[in-house]
């Protein structure tokens, strides 16, 4: 029924619904857009400064005017750090302006990209469904892309001690009175999948959407939780 709806619902309408969550992106294109999701690009501060101005860079036709600003942007929310080699210039820029008040820097390490090739994913009824990789529409099919964000993993031959990656202690937390650690955590978005059954139909879907930093006060019960959690993300990247 779901995909009968697909034929006659108004394109106006029908591409209102897909674009409903910033995450999801739908294109008859096989490869995901060239850029993060503006909205999360605004969220995170990126563009406080010069929306005007970057919203002019990603409409441009020629490549070779922007190219630069286009980098830096896709650089940031994809994940790529100072020690990476490049030094976005925008990120300069923003270090001058705040030089006085010191830099800002997150507590967790995280990487963004597009998945373009996702095959399952759990519903909110905590149920593996399969993702269709495509949706057949009177203007052709279109591909399913979603932005998702992840802490960053760990470099198996890194040695002594890391930080702000998965599974790791956070910066900047005292260790004499907090046990941190690094998490993943997973947001619901709409995307069209089937189930069990092989019902098709759109579903709340689970996608890793941020990094974050779990606090706990030392203490007996809450120091063998972590480590716990510390031995599943060491036999998940072992």
């Amino acid at each position: 029924h779901v995909l009968g709806v697909m034929h006659w619902l108004p394109l106006v309408a029908m591409l209102l619904l897909l674009d409903a969550h910033p995450r999801v992106h739908f294109s008859p294109a096989l490869s995901p857009p060239k850029h993060p999701p503006l909205l999360l690009m605004l969220e995170l501060g990126f563009l406080a400064d010069d929306v005007k101005d970057e919203e002019s860079h990603m409409m441009d036709a020629n490549p070779s005017a922007h190219g630069g600003d286009k980098e830096t942007y896709r650089n940031l929310l994809l994940g790529l750090s100072d020690s990476d080699g490049h030094i976005p210039s925008v990120r300069r820029k923003r270090q001058a302006v705040h030089s006085t008040q010191g830099i800002a820097r997150s507590v967790c390490e995280a990487e963004s990209r597009w998945v373009t090739n996702k095959k399952t994913a759990v519903d909110f009824l905590s149920n593996t469904v399969t993702i269709l990789q495509e949706i057949q529409t009177q203007t052709g099919p279109l591909k399913q892309h979603f932005y998702e964000t992840k802490c960053r993993k760990p470099d198996p031959n890194s040695k002594g001690e890391v930080q702000a990656v998965e599974g790791a202690g956070c910066l900047g937390v005292d260790k004499k009175h907090w046990m941190s650690r690094c998490e993943t955590k997973q947001s619901y978005v709409r995307a069209l999948a089937s189930d069990e059954n092989k019902r098709i139909g759109w579903r709340w879907i689970r996608i890793d959407s941020s990094c974050v930093c779990v606090l706990l006060t030392r203490g007996t019960y809450n120091t063998k939780k972590f480590e716990r959690g510390r031995e599943r993300e060491g036999r998940r990247y072992s």
